[in-house]
């Protein structure tokens, strides 16, 4: 008789229970098939409308599905309940030619599938079952058909193409019963095909905790060809910590495996592997932080028993009296001085300086801090690594990364994980990645729309761009041209320049010729502001090629970039009332910035840049929540944040919303003989 397996449509509780029929009943179904398999495939057709893809966001198709659509999917279905599949499998197939793609496609394509499955005809099923894989937006519906080819690939015997298929499933995007089919079948194909113990383990220990941690109580029964029951599961699980590892080598995933029903038995594998490498120290730390987490685990006497023959346990008590820090920057490479300065910041904040220390007094000493600090080196594949690191030291918040690709891939792996990260750059969106991204950067648009309302305020209607040929510079002109137009101001002039050259005179005659174009006479310079978004060095050295072309008595409009001490005051005085923004302004006399600016003075015989300001304010928002929720534990510190109006730092950071963006009150500064100043509304 052949395999007859129910299956996987939009309703996974009633597919697995046809499972459970199936197995129940096997001794008496062998004599009829062709009725079986029609009788398994009612039960399981009469649920697919109950349920639907589990996506966060609702996938967006082609086409919106309108009547005609409707009743031409209703004659397939029609044929498919009245178990004619032969001309269901047609009309599934005329529907998907006749329509652009929609989302009924999606089901259409899924149901040719497992008419083909149920058939045993496996090659054509994985065709299908391909085609939704790669072509469904929805996320749940990919992953099906990821689940489905892969699983008929092994059900035709091609077990390395099963496991391709099934490694391209998102675990995320299915429901629970649904992903135990994914690990049970990801086992058995991996025993075929002799893949490392390590692969076949982590599947295990998978479907361990879904067993484990799953509110349906029929998963404890749940039996069904090709998935492995709870029974063996745990049997396997035991026979995974008490069997050696090959080279006493710790798989990467144990570091970052998740905190799960499982999580303690990869930790006291993890110490017991360490014993039998002969690394009494690691052992004693790794299995000491075993007991201390999991003291009435099954294990546990086993791991006392080790700590005694290793001359006992460790103390890991103490470390609950220290806030532990994680500090992921730029340390070495092009941009550690960047990532020195932030770091500066942070130990100032942390009581690592005396001088800041002596400054600050019981609001430093009041916690003690413990920073691990990491360089956080350039690849954005080594971020992810790093964290768990981090996140295995018992961080309480990691203060980093700084590049735009570093942050995004750092903030998914925060997210996954469960910690407070505090990204330190400009690139938007941060935030919106989840609750527990902090970002500590004034970004972009923000800043943007910003100096345009403040130019707005004080009268300025018509505005030229000076800007360097970089991508930076091209994004922060397009920036300012979409803003100012928006609000209801008008660009007349525009120019590139190449930063690297050391005449300017051409470029800067081309934003003059370039009015002609734009319609417009005003002002002598013909506009009534010019926004030049470069460095203060750059500033510095086009000021002279702009009186040389006759542009002067005009406000001059910059970014965060021109707040320096070095900013020429030639700035204010051939260009009144220019200004920039900036979060931090070492004159601000509210909150922790005169503490900080003081401290930082005594420690580092300077005034601190915005950079370090901002690596101060991180360290001291999770002061605050600690110090709000009384705490160390992350979740709690997230909230926290989410939850204070204002924290009250060094910088014009006040809060953190419900989505994780920072609520900014920026400086409007500008340059004067005694360097960067404060300018009115």
């Amino acid at each position: 008789m052949a395999a007859v397996v129910c299956p996987i449509g939009k309703a996974p509780d009633l597919v697995l229970k046809c499972l459970v029929f199936y197995e129940k009943k096997k001794t008496v179904l062998k004599h009829f098939t062709k009725n079986l398999r029609i009788f398994i495939f009612l039960g399981c057709a009469l649920s697919l409308a109950a349920c639907g893809g589990i996506g966060k966001k609702k996938p967006v198709y082609p086409a919106e599905v309108d009547s005609s659509m409707r009743s031409a999917f209703q004659i397939a279905e029609g044929f498919y309940n009245r178990r004619n599949l032969n001309a269901a499998l047609k009309e599934y197939e005329k529907f998907i030619a006749a329509f652009a793609y929609n989302q009924l496609t999606d089901e259409a394509y899924y149901k040719i599938g497992k008419i083909y499955f149920l058939q045993s005809q496996w090659a054509p099923a994985i065709g299908e079952f391909e085609i939704l894989m790669k072509r469904s937006p929805d996320p749940a519906y990919r992953s099906k058909g990821a689940l489905m080819a892969g699983y008929s690939a092994y059900k035709f015997s091609d077990f390395r193409r099963a496991l391709e298929y099934l490694n391209q499933a998102k675990p995320e995007a299915l429901m629970a019963k649904l992903n135990l089919r994914l690990y049970s079948t990801k086992v058995l194909a991996g025993e075929k095909l002799g893949v490392s113990r390590q692969e076949i383990d982590y599947s295990i220990l998978r479907m361990a905790d879904i067993y484990e941690e799953g509110t349906d109580p029929s998963l404890s029964d749940l039996s069904a060809e090709d998935l492995l029951p709870k029974r063996e599961v745990m049997q396997r699980l035991r026979g995974f910590v008490t069997s050696p590892l090959p080279g006493n080598r710790i798989p990467a995933w144990f570091r970052s495996y998740p905190k799960t029903f499982s999580k303690s038995y990869v930790e006291y594998k993890w110490g017991k592997t360490l014993v039998e490498a002969g690394d009494a120290d690691g052992a004693r730390r790794k299995l000491s932080e075993f007991v201390d987490s999991w003291p009435k685990h099954e294990y546990a006497g086993s791991a006392r028993q080790m700590l005694r023959e290793l001359g006992g346990a460790v103390s890991v008590s103490r470390d609950r009296d220290v806030l532990k820090i994680g500090v992921l920057l730029p340390l070495s490479g092009p941009q550690a001085a960047y990532g020195r300065a932030v770091l500066n910041g942070v130990e100032c904040a942390a009581g690592a300086q005396a001088e800041c220390l002596a400054t600050l007094g019981k609001d430093v000493t009041a916690q003690k801090i413990q920073l691990v600090v990491r360089d956080s080196g350039s690849l954005p594949e080594e971020v992810a690594k790093t964290m768990d690191d981090l996140e295995n030291e018992r961080v309480s918040a990691i203060i980093g990364p700084m590049s735009g690709p570093l942050a995004e891939v750092a903030s998914k792996r925060a997210e996954q994980i469960n910690i407070p990260l505090f990204p330190i750059t400009q690139k938007p969106g941060l935030g919106e990645m989840g609750d527990y991204i902090f970002p500590m950067g004034y970004p972009a648009g923000q800043q943007i729309r910003d100096l345009v309302s403040k130019a707005r305020s004080r009268g300025k209607r018509s505005f030229a761009i000076l800007y360097p040929s970089s991508n930076y510079g091209q994004e922060m002109s397009d920036l300012f041209v979409s803003e100012v137009r928006s609000q209801g101001g008008k660009i007349v002039a525009k120019a590139a320049y190449n930063p690297s050259k050391p005449d300017l005179a051409d470029d800067v005659r081309r934003l003059k010729l370039g009015q002609a174009r734009f319609s417009y006479t005003g002002t002598t310079a013909g506009f009534d502001a010019l926004f030049i978004p470069d460095s203060y060095r750059v500033v510095n050295h086009l000021i002279p090629y702009l009186k040389l072309s006759g542009i002067a008595g005009i406000t001059l409009l910059g970014t965060n970039a021109w707040n320096d001490s070095a900013l020429s005051s030639e700035l204010t005085v051939d260009y009144p009332g220019s200004f920039f923004l900036d979060i931090f302004y070492s004159g601000n006399r509210a909150g922790k910035a005169p503490a900080f600016v003081s401290g930082f003075r005594s420690a580092f015989g300077r005034s601190p840049n915005s950079l370090e300001a901002i690596g101060f304010d991180a360290v001291w928002f999770v002061r605050e929540a600690v110090s709000r929720s009384g705490t160390f534990k992350r979740s709690d510190i997230k909230d926290a944040l989410l939850a204070i109006g204002g924290l009250g730092g060094a910088t014009g950071i006040q809060s953190f919303n419900g989505g994780g963006n920072a609520v900014i009150s920026p400086f409007t500064l500008t340059v004067g003989e005694g360097g960067i100043r404060q300018t009115g509304n």
